[in-house]
Formats: C-alpha cells, sequence, structure tokens
C-alpha cells in the first residue's frame, strides 16, 4: 500500500488521509472500528520512519486513534482489561516518539499524551519517575491474540514528563507543562506528583513556559485536582510580589502583618519559606514584573484549599503585599473574597481581631484608604458566604458598617447576579443601620427569616470569583454616562449662541467618555466606543454649521467644509456599520445623524446634490421602516424632508431651508443598549519595522505575511486589504478559510503578494483594513483598483511596511564592512562608487549570461 512508499512525502500525505477518514469513522459501529485498526496498524508501522514528515504524521495519527479508541461504547461499558492495556500500549509509544530528535514530533507526540484517557495509575506514575518502577512480571495480558510483555517491562515511559520540563526548546517545554496538567484528573498521586514538576517549571527562564504552566495549574485547581503544600507556597507568593521574596529571604523569619495580626499566635515558617531563606539565591527569578503572571498566580489562590491556618495568612499577606505595590490591580480584591469565602472559619477569626482594632482605633474610626484595611474588610466580609454552615460563624456587626464604603468593590467581588441596591441593603442591614430600599432582602439573598447568611443558598448566588473582575462597577459607569449625556444635550442647546463654548464641552465630555471605554468591556465598552464616536460626530457638525453661517460663496476647490463633510460622513458610516446589535432607538439616532449629515452636503455650493438627494430618500425609507409599528414617531426633521420628498421639491426646499431644518435636529438621550457589540481587528507585519525592512528586487512581486486579529466579523462581512505606495493602489480580498476562531473572535496569518515594486532602492508601503459596507445600493468604488464595489469603513489603523532592495542592502553591508577601512569621508565616497559600479557590472554580466 501507499503507506510503505519509497517516497517520504508520499507516506506523509497517505498518513494525513488515513487521519481524515479517521476523524470522520464512528469507531463504535463493526466497520468502523475495523477502519480504525487498520489505520492504527499503518502508523505503528513507520514508527522509525526516517523522514520528520512522516514520523510528525504518525504521532498524530496514534494520538487521534487513541481518542478514538477511548471513546468506544464497548470501553465506557465493559472496561476490558486488554482495552486497558493496550491504552497503557499507546501511551508508551507515544512516550517513546516524545524523545525524537524532531522539535515538530516531540512538540506533537507531548500533545498527544495530554489527550489521552483512561490510562492506568502505574503507567502514569511511571511517566514522571526517570527510575524504572518494578512490576510483576506475570503481569502480561494478550491484545487482538497477541502476546504483549508485562506493562512498563519496556521502560518507554519511563520520566518523560521530567524529560519534557527540561527540553532545551521552551516550545517542547511548554506543551509537556500543558499535558502535566490535563492529565492530573486521572489520579490524585499523580497530580501530586506533577505538582512537584510544575512548581519547578516556574523558575523557567521563558516567560511563555511559565505562564502555560500557571494555566496548568489554574486548570487543576478548578476541576479540584491541586493539592496545595506549605513548600509550594513561597512560589506563588514570589510570583505575586517580589518584595515578599525579599523580605523572607533576609529576615530568616516570617513577619506578621501589623494591628489586626498581633493577636495571633506566633507562626513559624513555612517550609517552603525556610527553603527559600536555606537557598535565597536560586530564586532571584521570581522578581517578575509580568502582570499576567501575577494574575495567573492570583486566580489559583482564589481557587485552592489551603488546609492550615499559617497558609492561610502567608496567602493573605502575600497578597495584600502584592496590592501595596501595584494598587491598581484591583482585582486582587476579589480573590481575596474568594480565598475568604473558601476558608470560612479562618476569615470570620481576621473579622474578629479587625473589629477589636476598629474599637480601639480614635473614635471608633479607621482609615479605609490603607489598601491593608480594604483586604481585611473584604475577607472578613466573606466569611458568611463560606459553604461552613454546621459552624457558626459570627461576624461582628462593625465589620458590615465600615464595609459600606467599599460597595464598589464588594460588587465586583459579588459579580452581576445581586443587584447593586441588595448589597447596600445588606450591609447596612448587617451593621445595624437603616436603609431607604424596601425590597426583601432574602429574596435576593436567600436568607432564612432569622437573617442568617450562614446558608447555601447564599453561596449559590455568588459568581465564582476564580474569573477575572472588572475593574469599574457597572452602575457608577453608567451614572457617569447619564451625567455625560445630559452635558451634552445641554451644550447642543448652546450651539447657535455660543459655540465655543459648546465645543468644549463637547471635547471635554468626549474625553470623559474615552477614560470610561479604555476601562470597560463588553457590551458596555462597546456603547462608550459608540457614544465617543457619536460625539465627535456632533462636535464635526457644530464645526460645520459655523462655517455655513460665515456664508463663504467664492470659495473654490477643496475646502474645510469638504474635509469636515468627509470626517462627518467616516463616523456616521462607522457607527451603523461597525456595530453589530443597535437597538431601535440607536439606530433611530443614527439614522438621523446621516440625514442631517446628508442635508449639510447638499447645502455645499457645488456638492453632487445627486448622490446627496439619493441618500436622504434611502435614509427616509429606513427610518420610515423602523417607524412603521408604531413604535417611534418620525421627528421634525424627517417629517420635513419627507412632505418635500413627497411634493417633489425636496432639492430647491431643503437648500432654502437649510437653517430651519438644522433648529429641528435633536439630541436624544438614552442608555439603552443592548447586546452591542463593537467589530475591530488589529493588523500587524511579522518582523518588519524601519531598522529591519524586507528585501525586494525592483520590478518583481514580493510576499508580506500579516498577522491578523479580528472582533465581531462573521462570514457574511467583506473584508479588505488596501496596500499603497505613493498613488498607486491595490486591493486584496480576505478569505477567512484560513482564520481559527468564531464570530465573537478569530485570528490569523496571511501572505500577501505586493503585486509590483517601485524601481527605486527603498520605499514604504501603507496598509490598512477595511470592511465593505452598503449604502442603500448606492455604489462609491474607487475604481481601478479591483477593490470593494460599495462604501467602506476603515476598521484597523494604517501599518507602514518597509522595504529595501536586495542591490541597496548588499551595498550598504560592504560599506559598513569596509567603513572602518577609510581615512576620510572621501575615501568612503569612493569606496561606495567603486561598490556601486562592480554590483552594476555583476549584474550586467548575469544578465547577457542568462540570454545567451
Amino acid at each position: 500500500m501507499m503507506a510503505g512508499g519509497i517516497y517520504p512525502l508520499a507516506r506523509a500525505e497517505v498518513l494525513r488521509g488515513l487521519a481524515a477518514v479517521l476523524e470522520k469513522v464512528d469507531a463504535s459501529s463493526g466497520v468502523g472500528a475495523g477502519i480504525v485498526e487498520c489505520c492504527y496498524e499503518c502508523a505503528v508501522e513507520l514508527t522509525r520512519d526516517e523522514d520528520e514528515s512522516v514520523r510528525l504524521a504518525v504521532v498524530r495519527l496514534v494520538g487521534l486513534y487513541s481518542q478514538k479508541f477511548a471513546a468506544r461504547m464497548d470501553i465506557g461499558a465493559k472496561g476490558a482489561k486488554g482495552d486497558y492495556d493496550l491504552m497503557d500500549l499507546i501511551f508508551q509509544q507515544l512516550s517513546s516518539m516524545a524523545r525524537d530528535m524532531c522539535i515538530k514530533v516531540r512538540i506533537e507526540a507531548f500533545g498527544a499524551l495530554g489527550k489521552t484517557q483512561r490510562v492506568s495509575e502505574g503507567v502514569l506514575l511511571q511517566s514522571l519517575s526517570k527510575k524504572v518502577i518494578k512490576t510483576d512480571p506475570t503481569s502480561g495480558c494478550i491484545i487482538n491474540g497477541q502476546k504483549l510483555p508485562p506493562r512498563l517491562i519496556i521502560p518507554c515511559a519511563a520520566g518523560i514528563f521530567a524529560h519534557g520540563v527540561e527540553d532545551e526548546f521552551y516550545q517542547v517545554r511548554t506543551t509537556a507543562c500543558t499535558s502535566l496538567g490535563a492529565l492530573a484528573k486521572f489520579s490524585s498521586q499523580y497530580a501530586e506528583k506533577a505538582l512537584d514538576l510544575l512548581m519547578d517549571m516556574m523558575n523557567d527562564d521563558t516567560e511563555t513556559v511559565r505562564l502555560q504552566t500557571l494555566q496548568a495549574l489554574f486548570h487543576m485547581a478548578t476541576y479540584g485536582y491541586l493539592s496545595m503544600q506549605e513548600k509550594h507556597m513561597h512560589m506563588f507568593l514570589g510570583l505575586l510580589c517580589w518584595q515578599w521574596q525579599a523580605q523572607h529571604t533576609h529576615t530568616h523569619s516570617f513577619t506578621p502583618m501589623p494591628s489586626a495580626w498581633q493577636a495571633w499566635p506566633k507562626v513559624q515558617p513555612l517550609a517552603g519559606e525556610q527553603e527559600v531563606q536555606e537557598h535565597g539565591d536560586d530564586y532571584n527569578m521570581l522578581v517578575d514584573a509580568n502582570a499576567l503572571i501575577r494574575n495567573a498566580a492570583c486566580k489559583i489562590l482564589g481557587l485552592v484549599n489551603l488546609p492550615k491556618l499559617q497558609m492561610f495568612k502567608s496567602a493573605v499577606d502575600g497578597l495584600i503585599t502584592g496590592l501595596e505595590k501595584n494598587p491598581e490591580e484591583q482585582d486582587i480584591y476579589g480573590i481575596l473574597f474568594s480565598i475568604g469565602k473558601n476558608h470560612g472559619n479562618f476569615s470570620a477569626n481576621i473579622a474578629k481581631h479587625l473589629a477589636k482594632e476598629i474599637a480601639m482605633a480614635s473614635d471608633g474610626e479607621l482609615i479605609l484608604d490603607k489598601p491593608r484595611i480594604k483586604a481585611l474588610l473584604i475577607v472578613s466580609i466573606s466569611a458568611p458566604f463560606s459553604g461552613d454552615k454546621p459552624k457558626k460563624l459570627d461576624i461582628p456587626s462593625i465589620i458590615f458598617s465600615h464595609a459600606i464604603p467599599l460597595l464598589g468593590k464588594v460588587s465586583c467581588a459579588l459579580g452581576e447576579e445581586v443587584n447593586q441596591d441588595s448589597r447596600l441593603s445588606y450591609l447596612c442591614h448587617k451593621g445595624g443601620m437603616p436603609f431607604w430600599g424596601s425590597r426583601s432582602i432574602s429574596a435576593e439573598f436567600g436568607e432564612s427569616e432569622s437573617c442568617k447568611v450562614e446558608t447555601v443558598e447564599i453561596g449559590a448566588q455568588i459568581e465564582n470569583t476564580a474569573k477575572a473582575t472588572k475593574c469599574l462597577d457597572r452602575v457608577l459607569v453608567m451614572q457617569a454616562i447619564e451625567s455625560i449625556l445630559q452635558t451634552v444635550e445641554g451644550a447642543w442647546t448652546m450651539k447657535t449662541s455660543n459655540i465655543c463654548e459648546a465645543q468644549t464641552f463637547l471635547r471635554t465630555c468626549n474625553e470623559e467618555l474615552k477614560v470610561l471605554a479604555e476601562n470597560s468591556s463588553g457590551s458596555i465598552g462597546a456603547f462608550l466606543s459608540f457614544l465617543c464616536e457619536y460625539l465627535v460626530a456632533i462636535r464635526l457638525i457644530v464645526e460645520m454649521w459655523q462655517l455655513i453661517q460665515l456664508d463663504n460663496s467664492y470659495a473654490f476647490g477643496l475646502t474645510s467644509h469638504d474635509i469636515l463633510l468627509d470626517k462627518l460622513n467616516i463616523f456616521v458610516r462607522r457607527m451603523e456599520c461597525c456595530y453589530s446589535g443597535l437597538t431601535r432607538e440607536l439606530e433611530v439616532q443614527v439614522l438621523e445623524l446621516s440625514l442631517l449629515a446628508n442635508l449639510l452636503g447638499l447645502s455645499k455650493i457645488g456638492a453632487c446634490s445627486t448622490v446627496f438627494l439619493g441618500k436622504l430618500l434611502w435614509v427616509i425609507n429606513r427610518l420610515e421602516g423602523l417607524c412603521a409599528d408604531g413604535s417611534y414617531e418620525l421627528s421634525d426633521l424627517s417629517r420635513e424632508i419627507k412632505k418635500a420628498s413627497d411634493a417633489n421639491s425636496i432639492g430647491d426646499t431643503l437648500i432654502g431651508n437649510i437653517h430651519t431644518l438644522y433648529e429641528l435636529f435633536h439630541l436624544k438621550r438614552t442608555t439603552d443598549f443592548g447586546m452591542l457589540k463593537a467589530t475591530s481587528a488589529v493588523l500587524q507585519v511579522c518582523d518588519n519595522n524601519s531598522e529591519s525592512p524586507l528585501s525586494y528586487i525592483c520590478g518583481l512581486p514580493v510576499g508580506v505575511s500579516f498577522n491578523l486579529s479580528l472582533w465581531n466579523i462573521s462570514s457574511h462581512h467583506r473584508l479588505w486589504l488596501r496596500m499603497s505606495i505613493g498613488e498607486s493602489v491595490q486591493h486584496t480580498f480576505l478569505e477567512f478559510s484560513s482564520f481559527e476562531g468564531n464570530e465573537e473572535f478569530k485570528t490569523g496569518s496571511m501572505v500577501v503578494p505586493l503585486d509590483s515594486t517601485p524601481m527605486v532602492h527603498s520605499f514604504v508601503l501603507r496598509v490598512r483594513l477595511l470592511m465593505e459596507c452598503s449604502y442603500g445600493g448606492i455604489s462609491t468604488n474607487e475604481g481601478g483598483c479591483g477593490g470593494p464595489s460599495d462604501c467602506v469603513v476603515q476598521l484597523s489603523d494604517e501599518l507602514d511596511v518597509y522595504f529595501v532592495s536586495t542591490r541597496q542592502r548588499w551595498l550598504l553591508k560592504q560599506v559598513i564592512i569596509c567603513s572602518p577601512l577609510c581615512s576620510s569621508p572621501s575615501a568612503l565616497a569612493r569606496v561606495v562608487a567603486c561598490f556601486h559600479n562592480a554590483k552594476d557590472g555583476s549584474e550586467q554580466q548575469t544578465r547577457n549570461e542568462s540570454i545567451m
């Protein structure tokens, strides 16, 4: 068969074809099982093939076979001993391939090991230990009529993960760490030993490996396979804040936090801390400034169970110290709440000591602007939400009353399942303070009539705080938006009396919205981005109206009015095309804004009135369609334009009444944005900047590699890459077939050919990503470029790609080599001329030889 052909490429292609067949086969049927076995036999025959591509295809096929075999119905029902032994054999075969000399094969093999299932505990433990584990010599079994050797008599799996995490290539180490965490669900003993290897990987020099290791630990903690030990605590706390590590390295003792900690019994150093004290120089890598690593370590601490009081105190201390060093990382408050909720008894103890500290403070007050006090309050109020129902956790009421000013941080920790009023009502009630709200606390929090919060129902209302919490409180953001829109509405009324002051107000409101948008995400982030563009459009309209009032009828060519009109049309088009899920109210507002923009364009002398009239009629028709069901009514501006349209005098009527129509436009305040999504993209070029340009041969095509990230873009969107060199423009249509992901987010890379290059030494290619959007059948094709046929909006920032010709690159290289030998600038110039002439001569000779 072809799998045994003499050509390596043919063998590899056959194996890839078998893998494609295997993906479609139903392994539970009789015919399907036979096909699966046949594919596996072909792969085993080529395990030791000399060609790397063949071995790589073998690993993929064996890994796919293991998944199909594990999913068979007879394994789930019968669980025959031979089946489990075969899974062990497959695991050993993949382990053998993980020692391959080719890095790609090793990466694929470790990835396949992480996807195996139903592997015996003995084999898993052997994969962590380089020392071969002794087995029963009589433990051989028969599979498919063949006598198999006893388990692990061929130590293929011995220490494979120990070797994997020590591999010289970080890609292999990263994949090995991922598989280590994925296999932890099959054995608690394996998970405990794998944890030691993963913790050692936190000392890796490569940031990617450390991040993937934390991801594997987070996966283990999420499913309850991570058992934290004292010897591991120093590693997590060192990641949180290097100052904590330095303190414990030099003081040689555990230093408790002041005040609230002083009443606690003296704690001895943890095992891990003692190890750091003895080998402090080995842990300098813990001076890690990467916020992603700190954040990942925090999330893991928020999930794991800390069985000892010393470990709990160390975790809280480290988080507080990290918060003091990085006050911008407000997510730590949510992690503190999660840790306190998971350890109700320890949190209640903190609450009691903190209450004593409050009582001893002057006038019974406590300074709440210190991160330590905020953190301890968050931990204290989390105790009632723990699952320690049999144990009564009495939290002093003074704790809840002092936590009221921290309502925003409490809201971030609790999530969105309980609304803001209920949180405030709950804190006031437990703090012994009256609250204006009349809603039932028990209805929101699931409390009993005696208001005991130590119930499991409360915990069911709380989201898992291991996920990243929001930086801004949703209620406060909506209040800020309401206030800003009210200011904008007032500024619009000043447009005729004091234009300069109105523009100042609009500019200030726009800056405030930008600040809110940078710290928000999801639908509210999309709404803030939408409002930013809406305010820019309003500012442009005010500025254009100021020019219209000047009535400069003698201006010719491109004027300020034309420039502002182009900008206004761009922002209106973006609001129409780059936001999906617009509510009907928002869509009506955008259409009325488009109506006003076309009206201002129609008022310009010399403008193409046919185009603007066509757009006006198209917008009016859309507005009528949206208001057809009676839920919305046409505005005064829309009715006047429709009336002129029905009378067949739309052009003259609108131009003559432009001032009156402008006054009919009114802003409508709304904060209902529904499930709004923003369409955006990031375009990057691979390995290129002004100091490292790409090479090309003058006049010949050249390929440019791009990386693209797309948000909220579906298959019906039409995207184009616009590449320009001076006035020369080339458009390339974007195919989504090579992209990975879904409609919410997809990413991919592509090589785009530039059809022709200029006959110059160097040039800059300007690239931008465009999205095509229809405008009622009104085409604005750029013509002659083979590009989009409809209107376009720009999705990404313009990107500069630098090129230098191969001839120029060779010349510069020679000049750099010879420049130290030249005693004067004139001598250097002569050297350059010589190389230039020599290069020309060699190229001419090459051309002559090619002709002959």
